[in-house]
């Protein structure tokens, strides 16, 4: 195809067709074809299948529709998790990942909820972290909780302010910061920070957007996108 949009064939380089589809090639290998016919090698030999995987029917017009070639002669696959047999609407896995995200959603932020609950991190508490060597205070002015669910855990949604602020440049007044390491809940998270001045357990929760926890469905359109493959794609891609 040329960068204008217009296919042209390899074969006769006319446009409007592929080399698959030309015309001028489909006569060509009938041509040979009957050559082999007509030579004793009966309608099967090279050419022939070639004509019957093409057009789907021999030289001699017997039908051979087990031939023929669909996308060159590929196997179709499930655009989600790259198995046969089915597509991304019927596919089994796609189905029982869409209900593990529902139940894991529930568990996570109902998880993530009591964690922050039990350590004080919410509005108002204060953190501190160093900067080298020297201990800076933060206060905690939001969380944005609707950015973490089961599949965004690194999301950073604690939001800081720093207290002292003569001397700091504008651009380091504020930052933004994942949750902290919790256990089967977060791996991996942003640990440089201590939670010196905690909140009750109300007061995080008060600024939990109703219905947060039990919120199974959030996240799900943005994650289960029409592009979205299994995380067993290129296992299950090799394997067949």
């Amino acid at each position: 195809m040329s960068y204008s949009g217009t296919v042209h064939c390899r074969h006769c380089y006319g446009k409007g067709h592929n080399r698959r589809t030309c015309p001028d090639y489909t006569e060509q290998i009938k041509t040979r074809a009957q050559r082999e016919l007509d030579g004793g090698q009966g309608k099967d030999g090279y050419y022939g299948t070639q004509l019957a995987k093409r057009t789907g029917k021999y030289i001699d017009g017997s039908s051979a529709t087990e031939l023929k070639a669909t996308r060159r002669g590929s196997k179709r696959r499930c655009s989600y998790c790259a198995t046969s047999g089915h597509n991304r609407k019927t596919c089994p896995e796609l189905k029982v990942h869409r209900a593990t995200y529902l139940t894991e959603n529930v568990e996570f932020r109902t998880g993530v909820l009591a964690a922050l609950q039990t350590r004080g991190l919410g509005v108002g508490a204060l953190v501190q972290t160093e900067e080298y060597g020297t201990p800076v205070l933060w206060l905690t002015t939001g969380v944005n909780w609707n950015a973490l669910t089961c599949k965004n855990r690194q999301a950073s949604a604690v939001q800081l302010q720093r207290l002292k602020t003569e001397g700091i440049s504008r651009w380091n007044l504020t930052t933004s910061v994942n949750l902290p390491d919790l256990p089967t809940l977060v791996e991996h998270g942003f640990n440089n920070y201590e939670v010196v001045g905690p909140v009750t357990s109300s007061q995080v929760e008060s600024s939990v957007p109703e219905g947060w926890a039990a919120d199974a469905a959030a996240g799900f359109e943005d994650h289960f996108t029409k592009d979205v493959k299994s995380p067993n794609w290129h296992d299950n891609y090799y394997a067949c």
